[in-house]
């Protein structure tokens, strides 16, 4: 489940993580464009697939989304050996980002949702990839960037090798995912959810092939037939869930709104330090780290109750006029 969950933020980290590289190319307000290129679709796309989402199983969403995230990573940097002028580079760069941003929507909620049919330490080990995907990017990017020449032709070959590394890691995901499926231990837990809970996961026979069809996530099999199980509205959900949901929301808005843009903006006194661009990919990377503790922490150290868990998100208010 760590490994499903980094592919999730796995293309957005790769972008952020090669700010380098698109401030020597766009300009340095380059980060800015990036990340309502990425926020508006995603978040637009979450809600859409809230609705109709589940018209494609499970499956399906997450081998799409990674994939086509997959392309765009890759046919991103090589965008600067067609010869094309600084707008049109730009636009389909934001473009790439655009699209990279709609499969994020589809498929944060899908893995979350398929963590949700296992044990609840699942959804912390979900969370923990995602996190975990800021730190793979973070290293890749320092890796690469290490080791070739700070010359405009190192910085663009270590961006090539940096961003099919980074699909790399996509293909990786997709591949344990249907890995993941054919494990005993996954195909039980499936079928559990699966079916009504007078019966047994022992007792039906036909959910271990079917479960993970287009039209059985929200069916219950039962001697081979369908009974679909009634499911509450988005109001009801919603009025259990409101305090828990809005947390969420001004974390993101928070984070969203300092994390790259205005913190890509912060320069060091002394020009020398950290220049050629390694400030700014330290400082990300410093973030990535971080944000990678603060997502498995729970998992281990659990500081504050369903109660009182508004308190320190109202807190992280206080960075937005400290930034």
């Amino acid at each position: 489940m760590v490994i499903l969950g980094t592919g999730v933020l796995m293309a957005w980290n790769s972008f952020i993580s090669a700010f380098d590289y698109f401030s020597e190319r766009f300009g340095n307000n380059i980060e800015f464009r990036i990340s309502c290129a990425f926020n508006y679709p995603s978040l637009i796309m979450l809600f859409v697939s809230v609705r109709y989402a589940a018209s494609w199983s499970v499956s399906t969403r997450i081998a799409a989304t990674y994939s086509i995230s997959l392309v765009m990573l890759v046919v991103t940097p090589c965008l600067s050996l067609l010869g094309l002028s600084y707008d049109v580079e730009l636009w389909l760069t934001l473009f790439a980002v655009f699209i990279t941003g709609v499969c994020t929507g589809v498929v944060f909620g899908t893995v979350l949702g398929f963590a949700s049919l296992f044990p609840s330490s699942y959804i912390t080990a979900a969370m923990s990839g995602i996190g975990l995907s800021g730190i793979v990017a973070a290293a890749l990017r320092i890796v690469t960037k290490a080791s070739l020449p700070n010359t405009e032709k190192g910085l663009r070959e270590s961006t090539f090798i940096y961003f099919s590394l980074a699909g790399l890691v996509l293909a990786v995901c997709i591949t344990l995912y249907f890995a993941m499926l054919r494990h005993p231990f996954v195909k039980y837990h499936i079928v559990a959810q699966s079916q009504p809970p007078a019966l047994d996961a022992t007792d039906v026979t036909t959910a271990d092939s079917q479960a993970l069809s287009p039209r059985s996530q929200l069916d219950v099999y039962s001697d081979g037939v369908i009974v679909c199980r009634t499911d509450p509205s988005v109001v009801e959900v919603f009025s259990k869930l409101w305090k828990e949901g809005l947390g969420v929301y001004i974390v993101f808005v928070v984070t969203l709104s300092m994390f790259p843009g205005v913190t890509s903006q912060i320069k060091p006194k002394d020009p020398n330090f950290l220049s050629s661009g390694w400030y700014q990919v330290l400082l990300t990377s410093e973030f990535m780290l971080f944000d990678y503790i603060g997502r498995t922490s729970p998992r281990f150290i659990r500081l504050f109750s369903p109660r009182t868990l508004l308190i320190p998100i109202l807190c992280r208010l206080a960075f937005v006029p400290l930034f």
